[in-house]
């Protein structure tokens, strides 16, 4: 049987060891982050 795109993005992800993820952050939030990001390279 023929796999979804859903299916096989889900197995992909699953192999690499990544979840998806959406967030609605604060723009304080964000620019914390992006600080330290380039913080620490």
């Amino acid at each position: 049987m023929a796999q979804s795109t859903a299916e096989i993005q889900r197995r992909s992800d699953e192999k690499r060891g990544v979840r998806p993820k959406g967030y609605k952050l604060p723009v304080e939030t964000i620019e914390l982050i992006a600080s330290l990001s380039a913080q620490t390279g």
